[in-house]
C-alpha cells in the first residue's frame, strides 16, 4: 500500500513577512499567497459574506506583493457597485421613524389633499357637469352623508384627540408608504397625521358639494371652510421633495467647499460619516427629532477612541460590542464629544438657514446637557514662561536648529523656528499663517514695514499658490512690530530674497500630506516647549491668546483687535482690512503699544541694530482693483 505523501509546511522567510506588511491583506495560507478583506458591515446582505478570500495562485512574494495591489483593487470594485445597489435599495425601502415633524406630516397631507382636488376637478370638468339632474341629486345626498360621517367626532382618547367615527389609519398607513416612510401605529405623530387626513376628507368633501350647489336645490350653505387647506386647490403645486439627511450633507459639504479653508472641511468629515453611519443618507431630516439626536449622543459617549482605525468597517453599535469584548475601555473624551455636539449642530442650523428643516434638533432643551462638562480652553503663556522659551539654547547658542537644537553650542541659527514663535508673540499670527509666508508677503506701504496674510500675493490676486487662510476674514494686512523689527527681521528677510531659487520665507519647514506647514511644526514646537516649560499647557496657538490678551490690556479697541488678528466678525465687511480709512502709520501705532513688561529679549539683538533696515528691493503694496 502506497504511503500518502506528507505535506511539509516551509517556514515563512522573515523578508516575507516584511514584504506582506506592506501589502494590505495579503498571507500566506500553506504555500500560496491569498488577499483577505472584511467586508463592511453595510454590504454584507448584498454580497452575502462577511469575509472574502481571493487566491493570488502563487507561492512566490514578490509576484504576490504585485498581484495583491490588482486584486485589492477589484475587491474596491466590487464594494463600490455593491454599494450602489445598497443606495437603491434604501431609496426603495421605506424608512423607519420613532416620530415625525410637524412640518412633514403638513407635507404629506398637503400632497394628499392638493391630488384629491385634482382628481375631483378633473372628474367635475370631463364628467361631472354632464349627469342628469336625478344623478346629480344622489351623488349630494352621497356627498353629505359621508361628511356628516366624518365630522362625528367620539370622546377623547389618551392621545387629546377625538376619536372619529372614520377610522383614517389606513389612508394613514398609504401616505406614509407613499412618502417612503414607516412610522409606528401607536405613535402620536401617527395620531396627528390621522387626524389631519381626517380633516383633509372632510374639506375635499365639502368641496365637492360647493360644486354641486348651483345644480341641485335645497342645498344648504356651506359653513366656513379648515383654514389649514385655504390657500390649498387642484391648481396648487405639489409640495417640495422630502428632503433627507443626504440631501443636507450634500449642500453643507458644497457650501464649505466653496467658503471654508480644507481645514475647516476636514473638521466636519468625522460629524458627517457619524451622521451618516447612524442614520443613512435616505433618511427624512423630518424624522431627526431631539429624541433622535439625543439617542445618537448618547451612544457617541461609547464609542471607542480612534474607533474608525482600530475597529475598521464597522458601525458605531458594532465597534462598541468590539471594544466591550476586548475589554477596552477607552472612551471618547469630554472635549471630543463637545466638539462633535457643536459641530453637528453647526450642520443642523445650516439645515434651517437653507429652509430645508424648521428647527435645529440638536439645540433643543432635551440635548443641552447631554454633553456635560467643558473643554480646556487654550491658555496664554505666562511670561515666566516665554522667557524661558527664549533663553533655549535654540535661542541663546545651540549645535543646529535641526536634531540639536537643544544642545547648546555656539550657533543662533535665524531661521524657521527662531522667527515663527516672535512673529506670533508680537502679532498673533495663527501657526500656518507664519509658516506658509512668501518673501514678497513682506512689503512696504505708505512707509510702513507689512506682512500680508492672505492665499494671494499682493501683485497677482489671481494667482495660485499653496498657502491657506482659515476664512475670509483672515486676510489682512499687519504692519510688523518695533520689537521685531529691532530684531533684525529685515536682514533675514533680505537674506532669503538673495536665494531666487526659493519664494518662501521659511523654506525648511516641510509640508505635511494635508498641504500645511504648520502641522509639522506644531508637533516640534510641543517637543521643544515641553522641554522647557513641561508643566505648560499653553500650545502655539497660545501665543495668539496671549497677544490678544495685552491687546485688551492696553485698552486696544475691540474694531482694532479684529482687524489685526483676523477675527470674524459681523461688524466686518468682506472688503480688505483697513479701508476704514485709519492709516497704516496709525495702525502699527496702535500694534507697537503691545508690550510684554518682564519680558526681556535683549540677548536676540543683533550686535548691530538697525531700526529701519533698507532693502535692495522693497516690495510695495499694490491694492486689487
Amino acid at each position: 500500500m502506497a504511503q500518502k505523501k506528507r505535506v511539509v509546511h516551509k517556514p515563512v522567510p522573515q523578508e516575507a513577512k516584511n514584504d506582506m506588511s506592506k501589502a494590505p491583506h495579503v498571507f500566506l495560507r500553506g504555500n500560496v499567497y491569498y488577499v483577505r478583506k472584511r467586508v463592511p458591515t453595510e454590504l454584507v446582505p448584498i454580497l452575502n459574506a462577511c469575509e472574502i478570500k481571493v487566491s493570488l495562485k502563487t507561492s512566490d512574494r514578490k509576484k504576490a506583493m504585485g498581484e495583491a495591489n490588482y486584486a485589492n483593487a477589484q475587491l474596491q470594485v466590487r464594494f463600490d457597485e455593491a454599494r450602489k445597489m445598497l443606495v437603491k435599495r434604501e431609496a426603495l425601502r421605506p424608512t423607519p421613524v420613532k416620530e415625525l415633524a410637524e412640518g412633514e406630516i403638513h407635507r404629506i397631507v398637503a400632497s394628499y389633499f392638493i391630488a384629491e382636488e385634482k382628481r375631483h376637478e378633473t372628474w367635475w370638468v370631463t364628467e361631472g357637469q354632464k349627469w342628469p339632474q336625478e344623478d346629480l341629486e344622489t351623488a349630494w345626498d352621497n356627498l353629505t352623508g359621508d361628511i356628516s360621517h366624518y365630522q362625528t367626532v367620539r370622546e377623547k382618547s389618551g392621545n387629546g384627540f377625538g376619536t372619529p367615527a372614520f377610522d383614517t389609519s389606513g389612508m394613514a398607513k398609504l401616505c406614509l408608504e407613499e412618502a417612503g416612510i414607516e412610522l409606528p401605529p401607536d405613535s402620536p405623530s401617527f395620531a396627528k397625521l390621522g387626524e389631519l387626513l381626517r380633516r383633509a376628507l372632510v374639506e375635499t368633501t365639502a368641496r365637492q358639494i360647493d360644486r354641486l350647489r348651483p345644480y341641485v336645490r335645497g342645498g344648504d350653505v356651506r359653513p366656513r371652510g379648515d383654514a389649514f387647506f385655504d390657500t390649498l386647490n387642484a391648481l396648487s403645486p405639489l409640495p417640495g421633495k422630502r428632503h433627507t439627511l443626504g440631501d443636507l450633507l450634500e449642500q453643507f459639504q458644497k457650501h464649505h467647499a466653496d467658503n471654508s479653508s480644507e481645514g475647516t472641511q476636514r473638521t466636519y468629515n468625522i460629524p458627517i460619516r457619524l451622521l451618516t453611519q447612524h442614520f443613512g443618507t435616505q433618511h427624512p431630516l423630518a424624522a431627526i427629532g431631539p429624541q433622535q439626536i439625543g439617542d445618537l449622543l448618547d451612544l457617541l459617549k461609547k464609542v471607542p477612541c480612534n474607533a474608525q482605525q482600530r475597529y475598521p468597517d464597522m458601525s458605531l453599535q458594532e465597534a462598541i460590542e468590539a471594544a466591550n469584548k476586548r475589554g477596552d475601555t477607552d472612551r471618547l473624551g469630554t472635549k471630543t464629544l463637545i466638539n462633535y455636539h457643536r459641530n453637528i449642530s453647526a450642520i443642523f442650523n445650516f439645515g434651517k438657514a437653507v429652509k430645508l428643516l424648521e428647527d435645529n434638533p440638536v439645540n433643543s432643551i432635551i440635548n443641552k446637557n447631554k454633553v456635560k462638562g467643558k473643554p480646556a480652553r487654550r491658555v496664554p503663556f505666562e511670561i515666566g514662561e516665554l522667557q524661558k522659551l527664549f533663553n533655549a539654547p535654540l535661542y541663546r547658542g545651540c549645535v543646529d536648529d535641526e536634531r540639536n537644537y537643544a544642545k547648546p553650542g555656539e550657533s543662533v541659527t535665524r531661521r524657521g523656528r527662531f522667527w515663527v514663535p516672535l512673529l506670533a508673540l508680537y502679532h498673533g499670527f495663527r501657526c500656518n499663517e507664519t509658516c506658509q509666508l512668501y518673501t514678497e508677503d513682506v512689503l512696504l506701504k505708505d512707509d510702513v514695514w507689512c506682512i500680508w496674510i492672505s492665499e494671494s500675493t499682493d501683485k497677482n490676486e489671481d494667482e495660485v499658490t499653496d498657502k491657506k487662510i482659515k476664512n475670509q476674514s483672515s486676510e489682512r494686512l499687519v504692519p510688523i512690530h518695533k520689537t521685531v523689527l529691532d530684531l533684525g527681521f529685515l536682514d533675514y528677510v533680505t537674506e532669503r530674497r538673495n536665494d531666487a531659487s526659493q519664494r518662501n520665507l521659511f523654506p525648511e519647514l516641510r509640508v505635511d500630506k494635508k498641504g500645511y506647514r504648520s502641522n509639522l511644526f506644531s508637533k516640534w514646537f510641543g517637543r521643544f516647549k515641553g522641554k522647557y516649560i513641561p508643566t505648560s499647557k499653553a500650545t502655539f496657538h497660545g501665543f495668539r491668546h496671549t497677544w490678544r490678551t495685552q491687546l485688551t490690556r492696553f485698552d486696544i479697541s475691540i474694531e482694532d483687535v479684529e482687524q489685526l488678528g483676523g477675527w470674524t466678525s459681523e461688524r466686518r465687511s468682506s472688503e480688505r482690512i483697513y479701508s476704514h480709512g485709519k492709516t497704516l502709520p496709525a495702525i502699527k501705532a496702535v500694534l507697537d503699544r503691545v508690550e510684554y513688561p518682564g519680558l526681556d529679549l535683549g540677548h536676540l539683538a543683533p550686535q548691530a541694530a538697525i531700526k529701519q533696515p533698507s532693502m535692495t528691493h522693497p516690495r510695495r503694496f499694490r491694492p486689487s482693483a
